[in-house]
């Protein structure tokens, strides 16, 4: 992937985010994205970035930004696709349903966060998820 600058006539140019690839002995180019409304300072951040520079976040983020809240999910994906591929949620229920969504829920729920039922089930409706 690269940036590129097509100048126009009368207009300023486009700036396209781009992919080149084969077909047979030819080298053709796909536009994945018009990035020409993006200020010139994103732009040239995303150039250093396709090169594999890296960027500091820190100095992009205003100091009246202020993160509350972050979830974390990966490790509930990971338990997630291990079950599937034990085939645990077979075994519960053939067909995708409400119950074997809970149940699952429950058993994911238990392994990250041992509680009892009851407090797995209060944990499902807390209303600050």
């Amino acid at each position: 992937m690269y940036i590129e600058r097509v100048p126009n006539r009368n207009s300023p140019p486009a700036v396209l985010l781009r992919e080149s690839y084969r077909e047979g002995d030819q080298v053709k180019k796909r536009t994945l994205a018009n990035l020409s409304t993006l200020p010139d300072e994103v732009v040239d951040n995303m150039k250093l970035v396709l090169k594999g520079a890296k960027v500091s976040m820190t100095e992009a983020i205003p100091d009246n930004f202020e993160v509350i809240r972050s979830l974390p999910h990966g490790h509930v994906v990971v338990i997630l696709e291990t079950i599937k591929k034990l085939g645990l949620d077979k075994i519960i229920a053939l067909k995708t349903s409400r119950i074997r969504n809970l149940v699952i829920g429950m058993i994911i729920a238990r392994i990250i966060n041992p509680k009892s039922k009851l407090a797995t089930a209060r944990g499902f409706h807390e209303k600050n998820l």
